[in-house]
């Protein structure tokens, strides 16, 4: 039988994160955004999402998406039916047709955020971003 092996010795590794990294101090932006953080009057799209519990119906048709194996990336351009239920939408609520293909739906709400700021935004214009 071999002798046992000294468990409180464990051999000491260097660390795999740089020392300067692990040295940064929070940013006074992120101090800023934490001093919203419970404002009822604020959303907090800082962090690319609410406070609020996502809503019964959606955690449903999430599992049940899971369950059916859609867990494959979408079309760039977003899921077609739901596209199609955007157009419908658009056009029932301001008699306005449309087309499909100016229709996108990014798949992350940050994505969304960028995405309609590039659409709106100029060079040279002053934004602040969180």
């Amino acid at each position: 039988m071999g002798s046992k092996r000294d468990m409180t010795k464990i051999p000491a590794f260097p660390s795999p994160i740089r020392p300067d990294i692990k040295s940064l101090k929070p940013n006074g932006i992120g101090a800023v955004a934490l001093l919203g953080l419970g404002d009822k009057d604020l959303i907090p799209l800082w962090f690319g999402e609410t406070d609020l519990v996502t809503p019964a119906f959606i955690r449903d048709a999430a599992k049940r998406a899971l369950d059916e194996g859609k867990t494959f990336y979408t079309n760039a351009r977003g899921i077609t039916a739901l596209r199609e239920a955007l157009q419908e939408f658009h056009r029932r609520t301001t008699d306005v047709d449309l087309p499909l293909e100016r229709i996108t739906i990014p798949g992350a709400a940050m994505l969304a955020v960028v995405t309609a700021l590039q659409a709106v935004v100029e060079t040279g214009d002053n934004i602040v971003a969180i």
